[in-house]
């Protein structure tokens, strides 16, 4: 988790999977998101704009 957290950093924005809420670490991970004040996007409607 260590590892996830500082990786997180160099992103800017995070996608969310089903269930994510049940997840610690992706609990974790959107809480830092949000007072980092980064992006987040649901992975499914990400990819259904892709195939747009």
């Amino acid at each position: 988790m260590r590892r996830d957290i500082a990786a997180l950093m160099d992103c800017d924005t995070v996608a969310t999977l089903p269930g994510w809420k049940e997840s610690k670490g992706a609990l974790l991970e959107v809480l830092i998101t949000l007072h980092l004040g980064m992006r987040i996007v649901n992975a499914h409607e990400l990819l259904t704009r892709e195939a747009v």
